[in-house]
Formats: structure tokens, C-alpha cells, sequence
């Protein structure tokens, strides 16, 4: 079972402006495996990235998830597809402000045949599982950077996907949060999750298992050293995902679960149905617009 990308070229603009970006490009990952696509920055990264998740269309190759293509359509057109084997993190935290951390968590379980308590109760596990309990009812401009990152993290989880997408995803954090971050990755792959991330860090591509360059001449042999010399990952007993996140001593990890817990179960227990009513009413109109779009192409 293998995420493969074959003799990927991106291209931008038409004619005598026409700018080949990445060429000829082709390599695979799969479950349970880190991997780095490395790249300088404005190297075409995010554009094999977009190729691979089925958004954008590539000028050559094709891209193979577990045997079967990979289709390219329409932002809904694809959507169903995409959120059975793809999660996508992006480099900054694209969370919609007008909704809670647990509704932009639940996004990618919009379409799917789920009553809302299933909807919510799942959203809380993977928020806890990512070391945010008690933040559900948050919203995003009251979270640290972050923070938030973890919920858009939390957000290509949720509905279990088998790979994971991250575009240079520790772009946004500084000093040890970016340890802190690649630790809880390390701990998802350790789980099975098969991860392509996209960087131009050395210090983020020796955490991986691969490097894939973009260019071949853009990766220093030091850095190749340092991802060869990278500690295999293995799963661990007994280590959670929400281990994988805080560094403080027990008792102020306790303290600090104590209280979010009882915060949040004061908050949530009951969905009714006009939960279901106000989410949908949130995101309705959104998507009547692309909807409309998608009809007016046709």
C-alpha cells in the first residue's frame, strides 16, 4: 500500500510565457514512513503538493493512491474521494474564523452520513489526541499559533485518513515547537499514517525517514547525513499522541487535564438538533456558491 507520484511536471502560464517549475518528478511513500520533498523556497513545493491531494492538475503524470488514480475535479467533485485516504495540513492554520475549534475539526465529516453527536464525539477524541482537550468550544483567534496548528492538524485526522499531506507545516512556529510538532508526526507515522512533508528546512528534513528533492543539486549531502543518521521511528508502549506534546512535570500536566476536562464536560454532553441547524447554517451558503459555480461551468 503506496502513495505514488509518476514523472510529475508543473507548469505555469501559456505559450512563449510558459514556465516549466518542477519536471519529470516521481517517487512513492507509504504507511507508517516520513518523508521529506525538499525544496528551496519558490521551487514548486506547493504546487506538487496540490497535484498530489487532487486540486490542481498536473501538465504531466499521474499520481496513484494505493494501487487506483487519483482523480482531479471540482473542490466538492473530489472532496468525497480525498477525505477517504487524504488529510492535508497546511502551512499556515486555514481555520474558519465564525466557527469553533470542534465545527472546523468536524469539516471534513460534513458530507459524511454521521448524526451530529457522532460528529462531535469524534472531534474530541482526535482534539485530545493532539494534546488540545478543553479547547473545543474555543475559537481560532484565541488560540496560540500553535495551537491552532494542532487543530488544523486535528482536522486531517479526524476522518482517519491513511496519508497525511503537510506543506511545510512548521513554517508558522519558532524555537521548540517545532521539536514539539514533528514529535507528535513522528508519533502519528509510528501509528501507521504514511506522511509526505514539503520543506526547505534541514532541520525538519532529518526527522524524516527520505528525502525527495525537488532538484536534485538543492539538498546538501550534510543534509542527506542528517536524515540517513535520524533515529528509525517504532511505536512505543504506552505512548499517546497527547504524550508527544507537553513538556511539564506530571503533576502540572494533571492539574491542567483536571480542569480543561471538567470545563468540557460542563460545556458539551448533549447535541441537539439545533446544533446540526446552526452548523449548517454557518457553511450553507458557502457552498451553495460553489455549487452554482460548478453548475454555471456546466
Amino acid at each position: 500500500m503506496a502513495f505514488e507520484a509518476k514523472n510529475i511536471t508543473c507548469c505555469f502560464g501559456r505559450g512563449e510565457k510558459k514556465e516549466t517549475v518542477v519536471e519529470d518528478l516521481s517517487f512513492s511513500f507509504g504507511e507508517g514512513e516520513m518523508v521529506a520533498l525538499v525544496g528551496k523556497k519558490r521551487s514548486g513545493k506547493s504546487s506538487v503538493m496540490n497535484v498530489l491531494a487532487g486540486l490542481d492538475k498536473a501538465s504531466a503524470g499521474e499520481c496513484f493512491v494505493d494501487g487506483k488514480q487519483l482523480p482531479v475535479g471540482r473542490l466538492l467533485g473530489g472532496a468525497g474521494w480525498r477525505a477517504k485516504k487524504l488529510g492535508i495540513i497546511t502551512k499556515t492554520p486555514m481555520l474558519v474564523s465564525e466557527l469553533t475549534v470542534y465545527e472546523n475539526v468536524m469539516l471534513p465529516l460534513h458530507h459524511r452520513l454521521m448524526t451530529g453527536k457522532n460528529k462531535l464525539r469524534r472531534a474530541k477524541e482526535v482534539l485530545r489526541s493532539v494534546g488540545l482537550r478543553g479547547k473545543g468550544k474555543y475559537y481560532p483567534h484565541e488560540l496560540n499559533t500553535m495551537e491552532q496548528q494542532l487543530v488544523c492538524t486535528a482536522r486531517a485526522l479526524v476522518h482517519d485518513p491513511a496519508y497525511l499531506l503537510a506543506d511545510e507545516p512548521t513554517a508558522c512556529l519558532e524555537g521548540g515547537d517545532v521539536e514539539r510538532y514533528l514529535d507528535l508526526l513522528e508519533v502519528l507515522c509510528s501509528a501507521g499514517k504514511g506522511i509526505l512533508i514539503a520543506t526547505y528546512s534541514k532541520r525538519v528534513a532529518s526527522r524524516c525517514h527520505r528525502i525527495v528533492p525537488i532538484v536534485k543539486e538543492e539538498v546538501s549531502s550534510g543534509a542527506a547525513a542528517e536524515a540517513a543518521a535520524a533515529p528509525t521511528v517504532s511505536p512505543v508502549p504506552g505512548h499517546t499522541l497527547a504524550g508527544a506534546i507537553p513538556e511539564e512535570t506530571p503533576e502540572a500536566r494533571q492539574e491542567r487535564e483536571r480542569e480543561a476536562y471538567e470545563k468540557d464536560e460542563a460545556q458539551d454532553i448533549a447535541i441537539s438538533e439545533d446544533f446540526d441547524t446552526e452548523f449548517e447554517h454557518k457553511l450553507g451558503n458557502n457552498i451553495e456558491g460553489v455549487l452554482q459555480e460548478e453548475q454555471t461551468e456546466q
